[in-house]
């Protein structure tokens, strides 16, 4: 009999919507987590699980509660349930499959990066260049050393045999220019890949932020850094990878020993072929690091909620119920 309050009613609607999902929500949450851990696969065994796992479960409701605002301010702007669904479907499928992945094509439209094949075949060119550049300059340094400039084949591998420091300087100073060059290739190498990286994160960088248009996107960001499989993982992977190749370039190589003469190839490894690789375990990022890495999606899927309850609560107030 007494009159209800419009907001009275929004709100109730909203809240009551929210811990109707919430409920349902956690219960299929913690029987899959019962299920799981019943079955032996004891998904919380490892150290480090319970943390992202029960922020992840305070994202989703986050996530569950801005797509309730969603529902509440179409209903409240639109005049019958036919035209409110299929805005809603159109809505949904604009946020969750045509923004996300048009984010990526459009980031590649303003933003065009080479692929990685023609990367390798850029560094494939410059380490050929490298090797004729190396070659003719040894080469050169071979007519021009004294003592080894007139040699034949044999009568060079006798001298060695026997010790001739005329060879001996010779070795050495193609020594020093081999440093020079495999100096000058990784630098060149280096570049590439710094340029690759960088303009690749651009995109990425773009992309990203054009994908945080959608709730939907923000949810993704969070859960992915969450589980360990986002940007924060691969960027401690590249930096493992990089570790990796300084231990190879500083371990292995300088312990090569390659000299040319004239056609010929010859030297020693200098190392054991039965040894070990060098093993590095994958960096562990840890949770600060990678909720920092997403902070403005939580802000941004948080804001979302706001704006959309806001919108069905003013939408609703100026509602003709004529």
């Amino acid at each position: 009999a007494n009159p209800v309050p419009r907001a009275t009613v929004i709100t109730a609607k909203m809240a009551a919507a929210s811990s109707l999902l919430a409920a349902a929500f956690l219960a299929g949450t913690a029987v899959g987590a019962l299920l799981t851990t019943a079955m032996g696969l004891g998904p919380f065994g490892e150290a480090g699980t319970w943390g992202p796992f029960l922020i992840g479960i305070g994202v989703a409701l986050v996530f569950l509660i801005a797509f309730v605002n969603l529902g509440l301010l179409v209903s409240a702007v639109t005049r019958s349930p036919v035209s409110a669904m299929v805005t809603l479907l159109a809505v949904w499928v604009g946020l969750a499959m045509i923004l996300p992945k048009g984010s990526v094509v459009l980031s590649r439209l303003l933003l065009p990066v080479e692929s990685q094949q023609v990367i390798d075949l850029q560094k494939g060119q410059v380490r050929l260049q490298n090797d004729l550049d190396l070659g003719a300059d040894l080469v050169k340094l071979q007519k021009a050393t004294p003592g080894v400039k007139d040699m034949s084949m044999d009568e060079y591998f006798k001298q060695k045999k026997a010790n001739n420091p005329a060879i001996g300087a010779f070795e050495e100073a193609q020594a020093k220019r081999k440093a020079e060059f495999a100096a000058m290739l990784n630098a060149n190498l280096d570049r590439i890949d710094a340029e690759f990286e960088r303009r690749r994160g651009q995109q990425a960088a773009l992309a990203r932020t054009i994908a945080r248009l959608s709730p939907v996107s923000c949810f993704v960001h969070v859960l992915t850094e969450l589980a360990g499989t986002g940007f924060m993982e691969e960027a401690a992977w590249r930096e493992t990878k990089s570790r990796f190749k300084q231990i190879l370039d500083r371990e292995i190589a300088p312990k090569m020993t390659m000299f040319m003469f004239g056609e010929v190839t010859y030297g020693t490894m200098g190392f054991d072929r039965n040894t070990q690789a060098p093993k590095l375990p994958p960096e562990v990022v840890p949770l600060e690091k990678r909720l920092a890495a997403v902070w403005i999606d939580l802000a941004l899927l948080a804001a979302y909620g706001i704006l959309f309850f806001a919108g069905a609560y003013v939408a609703f107030l100026r509602y003709d119920v004529r």
